[in-house]
């Protein structure tokens, strides 16, 4: 795919001004890009140096706000217009991420989540249209216990999760089911034979997708290689949120690559919050390797005042600010005061769901106009409103309800075998939603005169995910305030980022997209901030020039 002679390794070492670097591109994509390659760091020069005279593929860690998304941009039209007839993807890491980046990308580079491209493939070329099926496996897994005689909830959940990994994961030998089940925590008899278990499982899976269409989320990626298709099918691809990828998926833009495939990784290590869904620990590393790429850094962000980035310093360390940042403000504020400091356009983000619905429903009280962005709990709150509250309750009824329905749940984990880490994760989310139910409960209650019902509960939430008019101020988990900003960002309890029971690396990784979303402002609940190692050395009050 190289157009011109491979540069030496001493003028790659150098990164050259940008008016030698606009030489290397087409005149006329040239003029199009001059303005946003003048305004480039050093660092991202040096990056499209690599993208446009070498044909290698490249890690590029990107820290947050560093220009990411101009850069992958800027790439995409330096790319299409070396070689019009190339066949450019640009993978995102979810639909709202990929509908974004579809809208800066030029004509003809095709943008979206590796899962759709996957199911695309699906739809031309294979014998049925596929039909998503979240329950596939265990509905498999179900029918083939059922068939060999075994019994017990504990074996179902565990087939079911283990069948998953194993595609992720990419393994099928009995050592190796029996390390990725230890390592997840799930038990099964010494005497069990694995490995046939799980071959017969996908051979099944593949027969009633041959015959039916139906496809699970996982196999939607496995598929494509098991039917031969799509093999080399993307000459470039420049795949986004890179470090959240696992090994499947990385097998997955392989496949794509073919043999002579160029791919060019973005993301940022310091960011990687989804290894509780299967994110590879050593996404980078691995794809580093796997891809014989060549890593070049964006430590520079435009985003964060310097204040924040000496916050976010104590979890990363590839990030600074530009030399021309402002100085930037960190507030502590008392919880209870909270509302009467936030305004319309403000971000307030949360580790957890709970104090975000608290949050909630003391400014929809107050009139204030709220949005809850990707707190997909509903579902879960509306099961466990239905289970605690059947019938009407008073306040004095609420705790010993729900104290009843976290034993209900924690007795059910145990019956389907959780254990060890798992149980753990289970337990946490517990009680984060029983903790939403609660708050929704009591406010029921007291908003209808002492009483309430389930279906109250879940008429309360229904009314929070009511937009007002004006800005809004907007309310989200952390995990998806990845890739949002605003000018001024509240983070409620910020001592629980440093909670040490998770993975270091994931809970490092939180506390950084936390410190990394405000672009003027940033304001932690004081109480929280006097018990937080993280800011123990902070002063109560400290604002920018």
């Amino acid at each position: 795919m190289q157009t011109q002679d491979a540069p030496s390794a001493m003028q790659m070492a150098q990164t050259p001004d940008a008016t030698a670097l606009l030489d290397l591109i087409p005149a006329g994509t040239r003029g199009q890009i001059e303005a946003r390659v003048r305004r480039f760091t050093p660092e991202q020069r040096r990056v499209l140096h690599w993208v446009v005279a070498t044909p290698r593929n490249l890690i590029i860690e990107s820290t947050a706000g560093s220009g990411k998304s101009t850069v992958l941009q800027v790439m995409a039209e330096v790319l299409s217009a070396m070689a019009p007839t190339r066949k450019i993807g640009v993978m995102a890491f979810n639909s709202t991420i990929a509908r974004e980046l579809q809208d800066k990308m030029p004509a003809g580079v095709q943008t979206g989540t590796i899962h759709a491209i996957c199911n695309n493939l699906l739809k031309t070329h294979a014998p049925r249209a596929p039909k998503a099926n979240e329950f596939k496996e265990r509905n498999l897994v179900h029918a083939y216990i059922k068939e060999r005689g075994l019994e017990g909830h504990a074996l179902l959940q565990n087939l079911v999760k283990l069948m998953e990994l194993s595609m992720v994961y990419l393994k099928g030998q009995e050592d190796e089911l029996r390390a990725l089940a230890a390592e997840h925590d799930l038990k099964f008899d010494a005497h069990l034979k694995l490995a046939p278990i799980i071959k017969e499982l996908h051979l099944r899976s593949f027969g009633d997708f041959l015959r039916t269409g139906e496809v699970s989320f996982t196999e939607m990626l496995y598929l494509p290689m098991r039917l031969n298709v799509g093999k080399g099918s993307l000459d470039v691809q420049l795949v986004d949120e890179a470090q959240d990828l696992n090994a499947l998926q990385h097998r997955v833009i392989r496949w794509l690559a073919g043999d002579t495939g160029r791919v060019i990784f973005v993301g940022d290590s310091d960011q990687a919050i989804y290894r509780f869904s299967g994110a590879d620990k050593q996404g980078l590393a691995r794809a580093e390797e796997i891809f014989a790429a060549v890593k070049l850094h964006l430590t520079v962000t435009f985003r964060c005042p310097k204040a924040h980035v000496a916050l976010a310093q104590r979890y990363s360390d590839h990030i600074r600010a530009f030399d021309g940042a402002k100085e930037g403000t960190v507030l502590h504020v008392d919880e209870r005061d909270l509302p009467r400091q936030l305004r319309g356009g403000d971000l307030v983000i949360s580790r957890k769901a709970a104090p975000l619905i608290e949050l909630a429903l003391m400014l929809t009280q107050q009139h204030q106009n709220v949005v809850l962005l990707g707190i997909d709990i509903k579902k879960s709150i509306t099961r466990l409103a239905k289970l605690a509250f059947p019938h009407t309750f008073t306040l004095a009824d609420i705790e010993q309800r729900l104290m009843a329905l976290h034993y209900q749940l924690t007795e059910k984990h145990f019956q389907s075998g959780l254990s060890g880490g798992a149980l753990r994760a289970a337990a946490t989310r517990d009680t984060d939603l029983i903790a939403c139910v609660a708050a929704l409960a009591t406010t029921t209650c007291l908003r209808s005169g002492g009483t309430g019902t389930g279906e109250g509960v879940m008429a309360l939430l229904e009314d929070l995910q009511k937009r007002g008019r004006g800005a809004p101020i907007k309310l989200c988990t952390i995990h998806k305030a990845k890739g949002l900003e605003a000018e001024r960002v509240t983070i409620l309890r910020p001592e629980e980022l440093d909670d040490v029971r998770g993975d270091a690396d994931e809970v490092r990784a939180v506390a950084f997209v936390a410190y990394t979303r405000a672009k003027d402002t940033l304001l932690l609940t004081r109480s929280a901030a006097a018990q937080s190692p993280a800011l123990s050395a902070e002063p109560q009050l400290r604002r920018g020039a």
